[in-house]
């Protein structure tokens, strides 16, 4: 490739032109505002865990589909507005994602439960959940008793 090419490209970069308005769209964990034709399944979503904003256990969610057709933005999208319905009113939701094409063994589930709620970046090393070495069991007794603590 030529100097003069390298350089064209380097000085639009800088200079601002470019066809993509907002780079952060295309990103992995971008999220829209607005998801059109997704009214039905974002308002049985919110609609289940809404209960958790008046102190009760929502039911589980299980969403499975083809790639691409909008799951993890429709669920990101509710769980965004949720979190700022419960800071407004005080409360503490934690909801833990997690991808079950890498996590793809029971306890590799809870393991990732365990990371995202911060469980194993705790002192107290009798609630962590190691990597291996725990049975399904106890795996989840010391996530639910770390939930149980952060409620004391």
């Amino acid at each position: 490739m030529s100097d003069d090419l390298l350089d064209s490209i380097f000085e639009k970069a800088v200079s601002g032109k470019t066809l993509i308005k907002n780079r952060r769209t295309l990103t992995i964990d971008y999220v829209p505002a607005k998801l059109p034709f997704r009214d039905e399944e974002t308002k049985t979503i919110a609609q289940t865990l809404s209960v958790v904003l008046k102190g009760a256990r929502p039911s589980n969610l299980l969403l499975f589909g083809k790639p691409g057709t909008g799951k993890t933005a429709v669920i990101k999208n509710v769980v965004q507005r949720l979190h700022q319905k419960a800071k407004e009113l005080g409360i503490e939701v934690t909801v833990p994602f997690v991808n079950a094409k890498t996590a793809n063994t029971g306890y590799k589930v809870l393991y990732e439960i365990a990371e995202n709620m911060g469980i194993n970046r705790e002192e107290e090393k009798k609630l962590q959940v190691h990597f291996t070495g725990l049975s399904m069991g106890e795996a989840t007794d010391r996530i639910l008793d770390f939930k149980n603590s952060m409620l004391c």
